[in-house]
């Protein structure tokens, strides 16, 4: 192969590689998807085979359109590898949640609810309130804590704490 085709394929390239980019940057905003993190886990016990876990987190939506929030899920993975899916407390409940357990701390965020509108390029925290069926040593212990959001249209985004 001659020098002359072998630097006018490199050109090509370059340029087939840079038209991608910019067309990639361009549709950035079209993908419906929440960014974000786990920023801190309580746990409380309700009774010996019974525990309350408070997870707050941030979102942030970089699409150039709305996610309306379907469904949340709050997922533990023990540390035999068991799934445990939470019962979630209502908004009105995570309330006297707090005040019944002052050392939990204060409230920090309000919680993420079905049908609730993240606007485009909005950066939100928000906190879960669910129960699980078991000690809170199994939730101490846990390996993983998966939080996933539904979107309307079946999107779904995952966050995961980081331990």
């Amino acid at each position: 192969m001659s020098k002359s085709v072998l630097g006018y394929s490199l050109i090509a390239l370059c340029v087939v590689g840079l038209g991608l980019a910019l067309l990639w940057q361009q549709n950035k905003g079209s993908h419906l998807v929440l960014d974000g993190s786990i920023k801190k886990v309580r746990v409380q016990e309700l009774d010996p085979k019974r525990t309350l876990v408070i997870c707050d987190f941030r979102l942030n939506n970089p699409a150039d359109f709305t996610f309306e929030v379907k469904n949340v899920d709050l997922i533990l993975t023990t540390a035999d590898g068991e799934t445990l899916q939470g019962a979630f407390a209502a908004q009105m409940d995570t309330d006297r949640i707090f005040d019944a357990f002052p050392v939990l701390g204060q409230r920090y965020n309000p919680s993420l609810v079905s049908r609730e509108k993240i606007a485009p390029g909005k950066l939100v925290d928000r906190m879960v309130a669910a129960s699980f069926d078991v000690a809170p040593a199994i939730i101490e212990g846990r390996k993983k804590l998966l939080l996933r959001i539904e979107e309307m249209n079946r999107l779904v985004t995952e966050l995961v704490e980081t331990k």
